[in-house]
């Protein structure tokens, strides 16, 4: 007989996949606004795209944008061109999340957030079926604030008598004054007022300037509209979401006790913090 020669042949199927798929994402322009001087970890703009995820993948970072990512808001916020603006990604069922988030104080402008590779999407093959891109964001930044109407006053106090005021602590009206604000929506104000003559007066009694002042043994006290007085160096609230909130305030002489007559100047300053 002749000899039979039988070929064998094992042939290995290996997964053939397409070309990755490129996920483009595109945040509307962002105008974003927070309180000047409370600022707080924000997330200021999200996108969500509906797309068929296959089961068991994952996200991939490159090794320098997993270093830098910072944990907040209970996830991971990758880095962007703007210091103070990352990017969160979640991928759920068939939905891919992103978010913008503000993690620094920023000057108020406008920001150009570059376009770059974010992530990849692996399957369970380690093989990489989506590229995640991020398409170029605008972002206007704007710190929420008030304007103070009038930025100095002077208050002409109404003459009183040395007669009046010879007991220590008796106390004589001087006269109004107003102060009003312009605000954001959403602002709480908080003022405080110092003693330009003395910062680190911290009575309720201005003292008198004494380059300007003849007379002696009298100060300037400050009353808020339901007759408290103001406690110098003392932060307390102006207003809460109010857009022109406004108060009057009244000042009267007091006694130091050995008032001689003469002309009274003092000075007080008015600061304004928002939250």
């Amino acid at each position: 007989m002749k000899p039979v020669l039988s070929l064998f042949f094992a042939l290995l199927i290996s997964p053939l996949y397409a070309n990755p798929q490129v996920i483009s994402i595109t945040f509307p322009t962002t105008s974003w606004d927070y309180p000047r001087d409370n600022f707080m970890v924000e997330t200021i703009s999200q996108t969500q795209q509906n797309i068929k995820i296959p089961e068991n993948v994952s996200l991939q970072f490159d090794i320098k944008t997993e270093s830098e990512a910072l944990e907040l808001l209970g996830q991971k916020v990758y880095p962007t061109n703007i210091d103070g603006i990352g990017i969160s990604l979640s991928v759920n069922n068939s939905n891919l999340s992103t978010s913008l988030i503000a993690y620094k104080p920023l000057q108020a402008g406008t920001y150009s957030i570059t376009s770059k590779t974010l992530a990849t999407l692996l399957n369970s093959d380690n093989q990489t079926i989506y590229t995640i891109n991020l398409q170029p964001t605008q972002l206007t930044i704007k710190a929420r604030s008030c304007q103070l109407q009038q930025t100095n006053q002077t208050v002409k106090l109404a003459s009183a008598f040395q007669s009046e005021l010879t007991n220590k602590g008796s106390e004589v009206f001087g006269g109004y004054f107003n102060l009003a604000l312009l605000c954001d929506p959403n602002v709480k104000a908080f003022t405080t007022f110092f003693d330009q003559n003395n910062i680190q007066n911290h009575s309720s009694i201005l003292s008198l300037d004494t380059n300007k002042s003849t007379a002696k043994g009298v100060g300037i006290k400050l009353y808020k509209e339901d007759n408290t007085a103001i406690e110098l160096g003392k932060e307390w609230l102006f207003s809460k979401d109010q857009l022109n909130p406004q108060h009057r305030f009244s000042a009267k002489y007091v006694s130091l006790g050995n008032v001689s007559a003469g002309t009274v100047n003092a000075v007080a300053t008015v600061t304004f913090s928002y939250r």
